[in-house]
């Protein structure tokens, strides 16, 4: 069995000149989906921890990942959640723009070594699984 390991690459771009960039752990084992939302909500922490005053109007969010934007719309998982709760403490214009995957791309190909080095870093190894919640085996609730 092998064991997928997540790693994301954020780049914050800004006007100013002052431009940072984070490589973040996602996982141990962990999906495209919940990688991606992972990396948008620690960019998003990030915002909000260094760039308090931040002046700017708007910011955007790159992704590859379409079912994240969407998820984020929804608002219906606990990450998700987490996410709009920055968003309404960033209170700032936010822009979500789909990009294809890395081939081609210059940013994308340049963010790609940086996702790979973050993929290789320790990885958290916690895993939990909320009791309240139904199986997803058969579809009834767990016992009593």
């Amino acid at each position: 069995m092998e064991i997928s390991r997540g790693g994301k690459e954020i780049q914050f771009i800004r006007t100013s000149g002052a431009n940072t960039e984070l490589k973040i752990t996602t996982g141990q084992i962990v999906s495209n989906f919940t990688s991606e939302l992972n990396a948008i909500n620690e960019a998003l922490s990030f915002y909000v921890s260094y760039f308090p005053n931040d002046a700017v109007k708007s910011f955007v969010i790159f992704s590859d990942t379409k079912s994240a934007f969407e998820a984020i719309c929804n608002g219906d998982i606990n990450l998700t959640k987490s996410i709009n709760i920055f968003f309404k403490q960033i209170n700032k214009r936010s822009i979500f723009q789909l990009i294809p995957a890395y081939v081609g791309i210059g940013g994308n190909e340049c963010a790609y070594p940086f996702a790979k080095e973050a993929r290789d870093l320790d990885q958290p190894r916690d895993l939990y699984i909320d009791p309240n919640l139904n199986s997803h085996l058969g579809g009834g609730k767990r016992g009593r």
